[in-house]
């Protein structure tokens, strides 16, 4: 498939390729080409509608403002959270807490306690509020629980504000069913992304950093954790530190997301959390391919070395290279 062609005047896809194409070069890969083109051909657009990629002129809900760099929040496990700025920190915010609030979008979460002393959190609701406009059409409100991550809206529909071009201005999507949803909301180009991961959930906010910029914003995303909520270390150890650092690294968890499962493992004693630190590592590599390349360098030790032939490390990089390719091709352009 010409991805190019077919993706020309595309801004993500042409900022995605050129992390794709450095990544590529600084693991010598040019010898793997017949496989890097298979995998990434696994990665087409809607058959149903070839070219939905197609957005022509913008609408009026469309986001006009610089697409790139991107800015990334998670919150994941006990919790952890990824502030739009890079910060790792775990926080205990027991109770409803603000995520994100802004003009056109909010995102709240709900903690509960976890572990066998009661020390820790983990997300058992998540609630992302869509606010109206005249451009856009009314607000909308996705709910999810530990127990159901629906389908659609809390009124039933699984878009709104759809204008003239048949684009919606805000949508769900199943990535996959009871497992994993993208609330998308096209005027401030963001995609809030949730994922159930046994009795809890996990969320990330991804959005232009220009829109940072524009609009007034508060929550967790923006200003991290209150200091006194701050977990520098688990309180109670239901699982030996080696015995959850080996289980953790057989994920192939690194950097900041492997410190964050090791404490949830020794913490909680619960095996699960591996795939919590592991989804939310991917979803920065999905949502925010250009900051994972930089900063995720597979340091788990001091002094931190990493593989510089294409054999040590080419598996692990061609889903990251397809994932990456993949996020380009989202419809929020």
């Amino acid at each position: 498939m010409n991805f190019e062609g077919l993706c020309r005047g595309d801004i993500n896809f042409h900022s995605n390729l050129k992390v794709i194409n450095s990544l590529l070069a600084r693991h010598e890969c040019s010898q793997f080409g017949e496989d890097f083109d298979s995998l990434i051909e696994a990665f087409s657009l809607d058959p149903e509608n070839p070219d939905s990629q197609d957005t022509g002129g913008l609408g009026p809900c469309h986001y006009k403002g610089e697409l790139r760099p991107r800015a990334h929040c998670g919150l994941f496990g006990d919790p952890h959270l990824r502030t739009f700025k890079g910060e790792f920190v775990t926080c205990r915010v027991e109770g409803a807490w603000p995520l994100l609030d802004t003009p056109h979008l909010a995102v709240q979460v709900t903690n509960v306690v976890v572990g066998p002393q009661l020390q820790a959190t983990a997300t058992s609701k998540v609630t992302v509020i869509v606010r109206g406009s005249d451009a856009c059409g009314s607000g909308k409100t996705y709910e999810a629980s530990a127990e159901q991550l629906p389908s659609a809206f809390v009124d039933g529909t699984r878009e709104g504000g759809v204008e003239a071009s048949g684009a919606a201005a805000v949508w769900v999507q199943e990535v996959v069913p009871g497992q994993h949803v993208h609330v998308g909301v096209r005027v401030v180009n963001a995609t809030v992304s949730i994922r159930k991961i046994q009795r809890y959930l996990s969320v990330s906010v991804t959005v232009p950093e220009s829109v940072l910029g524009e609009e007034q914003g508060q929550g967790l995303c923006i200003t991290s954790c209150p200091a006194s909520e701050t977990l520098s270390s688990p309180t109670h150890e239901a699982m030996p530190q080696a015995k959850a650092q080996e289980l953790c690294a057989q994920h192939n968890i690194t950097d900041s997301f492997l410190d964050a499962c090791v404490f949830d493992l020794v913490a909680t004693g619960e095996t699960f959390f591996r795939d919590s630190a592991s989804a939310a590592q991917s979803e920065l590599w999905s949502q925010d391919p250009q900051t994972a390349a930089s900063t995720l360098r597979n340091c788990t030790q001091w002094p931190c070395t990493w593989p510089t032939s294409a054999t040590e490390s080419l598996g692990p990089l061609l889903a990251m290279v397809a994932v990456s390719v993949a996020a380009a091709l989202l419809p929020l352009t």
